[in-house]
């Protein structure tokens, strides 16, 4: 296979007139979702292959973690309706005839997780699991005897290593498309780390009352030239005329917003 790397296709956000990040951080439900989804899959992969020899086939992508309620107050709060987590995808659940336990096993992966990364959170009274993982070799599974006996059939239920080819040499059994860049522009390193900073174990046990769940967004404009903006002027007015918003002057000066076509940069506004 033959990979090749494109470069200047399109210019740097770095050296673009407007730029805006966003970063999700450790504790939002977004990214606790797909790192616990990951480490669910590394944990299977890790059990099945030392155990039988290979990493069964498996997709645990579709989970969720859906918020309960709490009742807050100064000083303190408490769970009153708990957190569900929904585990949902597909594993391998036996190979020949002997059953694979691995329910308990992600459930206590997913609770040790959960309470690393959420603070006063106890597993047991603030979290509702949703178990629906389900072993169909297809997803429009036919099974009797109108079945028949395609290799596809055995994926999930694999009579020994021999129905797994991936086992022996690697191969694909689905496309995807994935997207990279480098370098990081300014600004997304700052965003990157604020982040880190605000949510590391540091940070943590140096201000405990600080929770994790954060999302940070910047917005850069420059180079914007030549184009409206509001821009605030001095101006006199005669005595007794009508002010904006119903007010009457005296003869002083006062401060107006005055739609200018200027080169005053955005974000550089500067007030007399």
């Amino acid at each position: 296979m033959k990979i090749t790397i494109v470069s200047d296709l399109l210019k740097s956000p770095a050296n673009s007139e407007f730029e805006i990040v966003e970063r999700k951080g450790r504790g939002h439900p977004d990214t606790l979702s797909d790192r616990l989804a990951e480490l669910l899959s590394v944990t299977y992969s890790k059990y099945t292959r030392d155990k039988y020899g290979a990493i069964l086939r498996h997709q645990f992508d579709k989970l969720s973690l859906m918020g309960g309620k709490c009742d807050i107050r100064f000083g303190g709060g408490n769970f009153t309706s708990p957190i569900r987590l929904l585990i949902n995808g597909r594993a391998t659940p036996k190979i020949g005839n002997e059953t694979i336990e691995f329910k308990d096993l992600l459930i206590n992966t997913a609770a040790h997780f959960l309470e690393e990364e959420l603070r006063n959170f106890k597993f047991q009274d603030n979290c509702r699991v949703m178990w629906e993982n389900t072993s169909n070799s297809t997803r429009g599974m036919i099974e009797g005897e109108h079945g028949g006996n395609s290799p596809i059939h055995y994926r999930f239920h694999p009579r020994n290593l021999k129905d797994l080819p991936e086992s022996t040499k690697p191969i694909s059994n689905d496309t995807a498309v994935g997207c990279s860049w480098a370098p990081y522009s300014p600004i997304e390193k700052m965003i990157l780390e604020i982040e880190s900073t605000l949510t590391s174990n540091e940070t943590r046990l140096q201000h405990p009352w600080m929770g994790s769940d954060c999302k940070i967004i910047a917005c850069r404009l420059t180079n914007c030239r030549n184009k409206s903006a509001y821009t605030f002027q001095e101006t006199t007015i005669p005595t007794n005329a009508r002010c904006p918003y119903g007010t009457v002057a005296t003869g002083e000066r006062y401060r107006g917003n005055t739609r200018t076509n200027d080169k005053t940069d955005y974000g550089e506004l500067q007030i007399p």
